[in-house]
């Protein structure tokens, strides 16, 4: 039998809030950072007052925080606790840890070792914590990629030219496991066996969209599929447009592949301006509807236009390489450098990959790494310097 993971009180208050609030409520957010998670539930299990609980906020550094963003602090209490309150279950939380065990998911909050601390650009709605099915280790660094649900096969490519040239660079993805660009994100990654990360609407215990189910699978063994709602929670269209804020906020920037005029990838690229995230677009043709979100973008000055990798790199942030050097070299040493990945390799496989002898890719090989165009470990594997 799968044993639940076993949590402090702090961090078990944070899953609770999980299962009581809806994504994106900022007084919640307000009352853990001002009491922290633990301390605000205990507010709710002693059923205190709307009054009370003001009191304790308006009590604390945070005060002129909590007036600003909330005027009439009483009543709007008032009305949260008239929805928490009907979510208050101890036995929801172990359920969900429960259900969590089953499907090898954890929960993490702002006191684990892997919480993402890009998140706290999130401010008030930054989540009470994450269900994670995977290992979010290799998430920095990342870059956001979202598009349209109806991605061209033109949208598809670009996916997979620029998902290369960041794994090149030691660049993970965060898409939000949905169809058209998302998935095709997410494919190219699995393909160059490259971290991305997956974030869900609903609960991590049911993959969605149930058809991408095998991709999603394919993507926890490599990187992470992550919500803030608990097993069993349900997709609805406020949880994926709250959802986009997450994918914005784990990403260094956010690019739009494709979008149409009100897609949830514009969703996604203005919740990452308004954390200051830089926002790039990806220009398509003038005929296509998927183009329009992206050429308005461009237009309003909203978003940077990336119209090949070093318009990518810049985004991200990534100092370019200049490869002249690729011109100085030899024909050996570009075939051999063609073969390799940023995955080591035996030299029997870059061999065959490059079609040298054993002789050729030696000399060649030595080449590359007098220029750091390669590197080899203990063993005498080889593989491209990651920058």
């Amino acid at each position: 039998m799968v044993s639940a993971q076993k949590l402090d009180a702090e961090g078990f208050a944070a899953a609770a809030w999980t299962t009581i609030v809806e994504p994106g409520d900022e007084l919640a957010g307000l009352l853990r950072l001002t009491l922290g998670s633990e301390a605000s539930l205990n507010c709710l299990i002693k059923r205190e007052s709307p009054r009370k609980i003001a009191d304790r906020i308006l009590a604390t550094e945070h005060c002129e925080l909590a007036v600003t963003r909330f005027s009439r602090l009483v009543p709007t209490m008032e009305d949260a606790l008239e929805r928490w309150l009907p979510r208050l279950s101890k036995q929801a939380v172990e359920n969900a840890l429960k259900v969590a065990a089953v499907v090898d998911a954890k929960f993490i909050h702002p006191s684990s070792d892997d919480w993402p601390t890009g998140l706290s650009d999130l401010g008030l709605g930054m989540p009470a914590g994450f269900w994670v099915r995977g290992s979010l280790e290799r998430l920095n660094p990342a870059l956001s990629i979202v598009g349209s649900r109806s991605a061209t096969a033109y949208g598809s490519w670009v996916c997979a030219e620029f998902v290369s040239q960041l794994a090149e660079r030691g660049f993970g993805t965060v898409s939000g496991g949905a169809f058209g660009v998302d998935a095709a994100v997410h494919s190219a990654a699995i393909a160059l066996d490259t971290p991305n990360f997956a974030v869900m609407a609903g609960g991590v215990d049911q993959f969605y969209p149930s058809s991408n189910a095998e991709l999603l699978r394919n993507v926890v063994a490599i990187g992470a599929v992550i919500s803030e709602l608990p097993p069993g929670a349900r997709p609805t269209r406020w949880r994926f447009l709250q959802r986009n804020r997450i994918i914005a906020a784990l990403g260094r920037a956010t690019l739009v592949v494709e979008a149409g005029h009100r897609s949830g990838a514009i969703n996604t690229a203005n919740h990452a301006l308004t954390i200051g995230r830089p926002v790039g677009a990806v220009p398509g043709l003038i005929n296509r509807s998927t183009s329009d979100g992206c050429h308005r973008l461009i237009r309003d000055g909203l978003a940077n236009l990336v119209g090949g990798a070093s318009d990518l790199f810049e985004l991200a942030g990534i100092p370019v390489v200049n490869d002249s050097s690729v011109e100085s070299i030899g024909a050996l040493e570009l075939r051999a450098l063609d073969a390799l990945t940023l995955r080591f390799a035996s030299q029997d496989s870059i061999m065959q990959k490059a079609g040298l002898t054993a002789l050729e890719l030696a000399i060649a090989l030595g080449a590359l790494e007098i220029v750091g165009r390669a590197e080899r470990d203990a063993q005498g594997y080889w593989r491209k310097p990651i920058h």
